[in-house]
């Protein structure tokens, strides 16, 4: 642990970030193209202004989730101050491909470069994932009997409801079934 804003798990056999969670009071950080080498969730929980992702560019305002795989460029440009928190982890630690059918969100939060890479959400999820995080803080300060173990199933939790609230959010396009029909459904 660095400071009470900033919570951190190393992998013991490689000395490497295993898994991170930190709030923050000004964007700064992302201020400059960020190509990180873990998974990224961002969730802006004050402040507006732009995210540029890949070569897009998106507006960004207060409860927004942003996700980001690894190696997948974005910065973020405030119009206001922004502030929010950070979880970030390694595939090592935790592979959403392997554990896709538990969480789902490989192409839904991450690896889906057709789809927009954020998330409103409402005061009700805003509550359910505020607890999430403050469970994962509690159990990373308290620094218990295999810490890394005991936060994957938080991670996990977040992911699932992350996910739950992308597929809500997302309109299904289907094309009509007669060849010559130009009708879409949404």
């Amino acid at each position: 642990m660095i400071d009470d804003q900033t919570h951190t798990l190393v992998d013991n056999q490689s000395g490497e970030l295993a898994f991170k969670l930190f709030k923050f009071e000004s964007i700064r950080h992302f201020d400059h193209i960020q190509r990180l080498n873990y998974y990224s969730i961002i969730w802006i929980k004050s402040g507006s202004g732009t995210a540029v992702v890949d070569t897009d560019n998106y507006s960004y305002s207060k409860n927004q989730i942003f996700s980001f795989s690894p190696y997948q460029p974005f910065m973020f440009s405030p119009e206001t101050a922004t502030q929010g928190l950070v979880i970030n982890f390694h595939p090592n630690f935790f592979c959403i491909l392997k554990h896709h059918n538990e969480v789902a969100c490989d192409g839904v939060l991450f690896n889906n470069i057709y789809e927009y890479p954020y998330i409103d959400i409402d005061h009700s999820e805003t509550d359910t994932l505020s607890w999430i995080i403050s469970e994962m803080e509690k159990d990373i300060q308290e620094n218990n009997l295999a810490a890394n173990e005991a936060i994957i199933p938080y991670l996990k939790l977040f992911l699932i409801n992350c996910s739950r609230v992308k597929k809500k959010q997302q309109p299904e396009v289907k094309l009509a079934t007669e060849p010559n029909d130009d009708r879409y459904v949404v």
